[in-house]
């Protein structure tokens, strides 16, 4: 008996057709692999870009009268090292209202992001958050 006489199932035939059929399941299942990647990915700087926000806020309600300066930025900007700086514009702009003692920071961010596959590139070009934080000063009571 020669292998390619035999009447026996699941010989070449049978597996040039799991080879097929791989091929074919394989394209879809690596493209839900890498999407699902690729989507936590997005949500992951989404969340560094809400937290950094609403670090430079605080800063900025405990130091209303700094300048924000590119450096300090990148001091903050340190905490999320996974954002590019090249990619990151932060706005920040502080309101001192003097009759109540009111400082209000106004902290908008918007980072430009790219898609790793093609695929998904045209599904978000940038990513925005801002913050809008309140402090008002209460007089100490005199003793």
């Amino acid at each position: 008996m020669s292998r390619f006489g035999s009447s026996e199932r699941g010989g070449l035939g049978r597996r040039g057709a799991t080879a097929l059929e791989f091929a074919l399941v394989a394209n879809t299942l690596l493209l839900l692999l890498l999407g699902s990647i690729e989507m936590g990915r997005y949500y992951f700087i989404s969340e560094s870009m809400r937290y950094l926000v609403g670090e430079v806020a605080r800063a900025t309600i405990i130091d209303p009268d700094a300048v924000w300066t590119d450096a300090k930025k990148a001091a903050i900007l340190a905490k999320t090292p996974i954002l590019q700086a090249s990619d990151l514009t932060l706005t920040v702009n502080v309101n001192r209202q003097t009759a109540p003692a009111t400082s209000v920071a106004t902290v908008t961010g918007s980072y430009q992001y790219q898609f790793a596959l093609p695929y998904l590139s045209g599904l978000v070009n940038g990513i925005s958050t801002g913050v809008t934080l309140r402090f008002v000063a209460t007089p100490l009571p005199s003793s």
